[in-house]
């Protein structure tokens, strides 16, 4: 159907058929624009102090305390600190002790480099 040849007796098609097209438009326009959005993930959260003292179960005093001595990651504005959970986790990773195994296959995969540069 030519949308510039319309007869008065075909207007109620082309009206049913310009609402269809119209609708279906919009679906993936709203689809594009679902897909499209910056997304935040669980780790880009914005913490408090007593938030990261409840994740880490540690004092607030602690949190102050890491924080002035900058050993735990965190912004300042406003007056107030905020903390990255990202970062927080990140800060944790940072203190975790090697096993064993860990180490051996360090120290194995050290030797290897070694032999492969002489």
């Amino acid at each position: 159907m030519d949308l510039q040849t319309i007869t008065f007796n075909e207007l109620p098609n082309a009206m049913s058929l310009l609402l269809e097209k119209m609708n279906g438009l919009e679906k993936q326009l709203k689809e594009s624009a679902r897909f499209n959005q910056p997304t935040i993930s669980d780790e880009e959260i914005i913490l408090d102090a007593n938030e990261v003292a409840q994740l880490l179960k540690v004092t607030i005093g602690t949190i102050r305390t890491k924080t002035s001595n900058g050993e735990i990651p965190s912004m300042k504005r406003l007056g107030k600190n905020y903390y990255l959970k990202s970062e927080i986790i990140e800060y944790l990773k940072q203190g975790k002790k090697l096993s064993f195994q860990e180490i051996e296959e360090q120290a194995n995969q050290y030797l290897l480099t070694k032999k492969g540069s002489n």
